[in-house]
């Protein structure tokens, strides 16, 4: 057994032999060779890591990014569709409007038909003048004042088909 005090030289049983240290620093160099061998495989997985998680990242990026295009395009949609739906409710609107105005106007035709009928042609006259004002006077709701000074028999039968029309 041989043991090396600080300068490198031996110590111990055969001091009066001088051997050659050669194999002994021989092992150290592999030693240290081993040791940066292992620091250098640990550094080049390290980096191989860090480009791994570097992929990683930038892959995550990439998908926030197509996540936030995808929000951003169904918010466009999403604000069109409720454009789209105010367009509709608006042409609802009219077309409801239209029709009550139809209605309210083909009742006063068939009650101008039975005046004429009975010979009433003060009523048929009147009814003829409401028939005229339907377009405007249906909006402000005057036409039914005016429908109701005719007698109050009349009155009676128009808010009642009206109320009809309007449900």
């Amino acid at each position: 057994m041989r043991f090396l005090d600080f300068h490198g030289c031996g110590t111990g049983r055969n001091n009066s032999k001088k051997s050659s240290l050669f194999p002994i620093a021989k092992n150290r160099t592999r030693c240290l060779q081993s040791k940066q061998q292992r620091k250098k495989r640990a550094m080049e997985k390290i980096e191989k890591n860090m480009k791994r998680m570097k992929k990683e990242m930038e892959e995550i990026s990439e998908e926030q990014r197509s996540i936030r295009e995808g929000q951003r395009q169904v918010r466009q949609m999403f604000e069109a569709m409720e454009e789209e739906c105010k367009q509709l409710r608006g042409e609802t609107k009219l077309i409801t409007m239209q029709s009550r105005s139809t209605q309210l106007r083909l009742f006063l035709m068939f009650q101008i038909l039975k005046a004429r009928e009975n010979n009433d042609l003060v009523t048929a006259t009147e009814l003829t003048r409401c028939l005229r004002l339907v377009p405007f006077a249906f909006h402000s709701k005057c036409l039914i004042v005016h429908v109701s000074e005719l007698h109050k028999k009349r009155r009676s039968q128009i808010l009642t088909r009206k109320q009809q029309n309007l449900v």
